[in-house]
């Protein structure tokens, strides 16, 4: 028997009662190896099932560092008023504190 084609398909549960199909094909080359050719289709078509997972959690990932990102701001705005209502006291009290980066 001569193999010429394979292919490799794969089910992904998404969840929700969603599922996501791949299926990929391929002809093989003269004197290529049907079970290393199945291999590097099936990698494939992992690698590219993961794809829209790595994105999606990326994506979490980045509305994540967003709000925290936002939440430091908050937080220096506060440490920075209550610094700039603390200083004149210092100062008036001969203390005076160098090395603050504002």
């Amino acid at each position: 028997m001569k193999i010429t084609t394979i292919s490799y398909q794969r089910v992904k549960n998404l969840g929700n009662y969603e599922s996501e199909r791949l299926d990929m094909a391929a002809d093989l080359d003269e004197g290529e190896d049907p079970i290393s050719g199945a291999n590097a289709l099936r990698d494939l078509v992992e690698q590219q099932l993961n794809v829209r997972e790595s994105a999606k959690q990326l994506q979490a990932e980045e509305f994540e560092t967003r709000a925290e990102i936002a939440r430091l701001k908050n937080q220096f705005a506060e440490l920075k008023d209550h610094w700039d209502k603390v200083e004149p006291l210092l100062a008036a009290n001969g203390i005076e504190l160098t090395g603050i980066p504002f």
